[in-house]
């Protein structure tokens, strides 16, 4: 059997859109993304795909506010040897260091891409920026993670944990990062 995958057609804007237009956005809406695209990613990494390229242009907002992780091209599917350790893909603006290392990947993987996309949701920029896409990639593997400007510097533990340089240091999962986030939303409420 070739594994393949169908995707509905979507209504509505990419994430990148979003930003590109809008430029940071607001928190509760930074946050409503963040929780789609990790309901999508569970249920990804529930059969045992890891995405490689989520990235604010794979991020879809449909015109209802539902979010859909888009574009699985690239995908590696865990029971698959398709695709080797040593090979590199993703977008290096939102690569995992594992990623660009060419070491193997599980979906903690995408988390530290999905940090990459919340801090540019907040930020209005990504994390990394150099002249090439080389010195990008590096930076991910290098560069400790930027800190949030105010006022979002209270979200940077969440942030930090999705984006830590090893995936062991990590949020294990998307739902342990949603519990970890609710905790933080409370003590910020409070």
């Amino acid at each position: 059997a070739v594994p393949y995958y169908v995707m509905e057609r979507l209504e509505g804007e990419t994430v990148r859109d979003r930003i590109q237009r809008e430029g940071r956005l607001p928190v509760d809406e930074a946050a409503r993304i963040a929780r789609g695209t990790l309901f999508g990613l569970a249920a990804a990494h529930a059969i045992g795909i890891v995405h490689r390229d989520i990235k604010p242009a794979n991020v879809f907002l449909q015109k209802d506010g539902t979010v859909k992780v888009a574009d699985f091209g690239i995908a590696h599917i865990e029971s698959s040897s398709l695709t080797q350790a040593g090979t590199v893909m993703g977008t290096p603006g939102y690569m995992s260091p594992e990623q660009v290392l060419g070491l193997p990947v599980d979906g903690r993987s995408d988390l530290y891409s999905l940090g990459a996309v919340l801090y540019e949701c907040l930020v209005g920029k990504p994390p990394y920026d150099a002249a090439d896409p080389f010195t990008i990639a590096l930076m991910h593997v290098t560069h400790p993670m930027p800190q949030l400007p105010p006022p979002f510097t209270w979200l940077q533990p969440l942030v930090a944990g999705l984006m830590a340089k090893n995936a062991d240091d990590r949020f294990p999962t998307g739902d342990a990062f949603a519990a970890a986030s609710s905790s933080c939303a409370v003590a910020s409420a409070s």
